[in-house]
């Protein structure tokens, strides 16, 4: 049994996003109530993340003097900043 799940967020501006997600599986595919249940319990997971970048969001525009420290991992977000800019 195998599960792949994307999740892709494309920057519209400084403050907006678009949220992408998608999964497919190698099991029960002409099931449509675990079609159902794998999309509620992944949406569950990507709404929680996305209440975490909101409040981490918030807390970086409530301190305009932050000093963000930049990691190798976030090398790709940093990308998409500046793409955005």
């Amino acid at each position: 049994m195998r599960i792949l799940a994307g999740h892709f967020i494309t920057p519209v501006d400084k403050r907006t996003c678009i949220d992408h997600w998608l999964h497919i599986r190698n099991f029960n595919q002409d099931d449509p109530d675990v079609a159902s249940q794998l999309n509620s319990d992944f949406r569950a997971v990507f709404d929680e993340r996305q209440i975490d970048s909101q409040a981490l969001h918030l807390e970086e525009e409530a301190r305009p003097d932050f000093k963000r420290i930049n990691l190798a991992i976030d090398a790709a977000a940093e990308q998409d900043a500046r793409i955005v800019e």
